[in-house]
Order: C-alpha cells, then structure tokens, then sequence
C-alpha cells in the first residue's frame, strides 16, 4: 500500500498480482489492474507529485509502478491517450525566454569586454598575447592572491 504525495490516491498490491488505485476524497475504486504480476506484488509506489516527473513519455502520467518476484516493474496509468498542451506551453513564451537569457548572457560578455579592454588597453594595442592574458586574467576577471584584502575566512 502507498499513498500519493498530494493525498489523492491510494494504491494498494494484490496476492494475485492485482493493483488496485482509489481516490481517497471518497474512498471509491478509480482503476483496476487485474494480474498485472505473475506473482504477488511486493514493492508499489504511487505518484508522489502531481506535476511531471523523468521518464514519463508522451505526456502520459504513470499513477503507480510496482514489482514482484516474478522479475517484473509495471508502470500503470489511468489515462488512455495523451494529454493535448495547451496553447500557453507551446510557441511564442519559449521564444522570448530564450531571446531574454541570450540577450542577457551577450550583455555580460560585453560588458566583461569592456572592462577588460579599459583595465588593459596598452597591453592590448600593443598585440602582446601573453601579457593581454595575463593582464586579463590577474587585472580584469579576478585578483592574483598577491593583492592585499580577505585571504581567510575571519573566525
């Protein structure tokens, strides 16, 4: 037996290898899975969230999955076709995440480029590679470990 995370069902393993899936809000049988194992069913486990979880393909939801000594996992489900999406999740609201995190990133960058070049012009113009590096890295993106400030966590 198992109850879902939400409180909403309970699934309860047969002898026989039969799942049975009721709604607690009234205590009524919602699906019966005759046989499912050759064996009696000895680890089953509910939903325990409503919301989608890894694994579950075509947008179907699997309410329980148990086992048995017959070497057997079942996945059962009380829905026959896969839900339609709705018109929100789909399109346009992916587009203008994607477009905000991009913009977002190229901005950081820039701005990562222009205090680079600031802080090490001269190194820069003069096309000297490893000192525009090092200048860079030790000047621009962080500190050397030489330069004074917290170099321990005060106790």
């Amino acid at each position: 037996m198992d109850i879902s995370g939400d409180a909403s069902t309970i699934t309860l393993g047969g002898v026989d290898g039969s799942i049975l899936l009721y709604a607690t809000k009234n205590m009524s049988l919602v699906k019966k899975w005759n046989e499912v194992h050759d064996l009696p069913i000895t680890c089953i486990a509910a939903r325990p969230l409503p919301t989608a979880l890894i694994g579950e393909q075509d947008d179907i939801r699997i309410h329980t999955v148990t086992a048995s000594a017959d070497n057997k996992l079942s996945f059962v489900t009380t829905e026959r076709h896969r839900r339609k999406r709705s018109k929100n999740t789909q399109g346009s609201s992916h587009g203008v995440t994607y477009w905000f995190w991009l913009l977002t990133i190229l901005a950081f960058v820039g701005f990562l480029c222009k205090e680079s070049y600031d802080t090490c012009e001269t190194e820069i113009t003069k096309f000297d590679f490893p000192e525009a590096v090092d200048c860079v890295l030790n000047s621009a993106l962080w500190a050397p470990p030489t330069r004074p400030g917290i170099m321990f966590v005060p106790h």
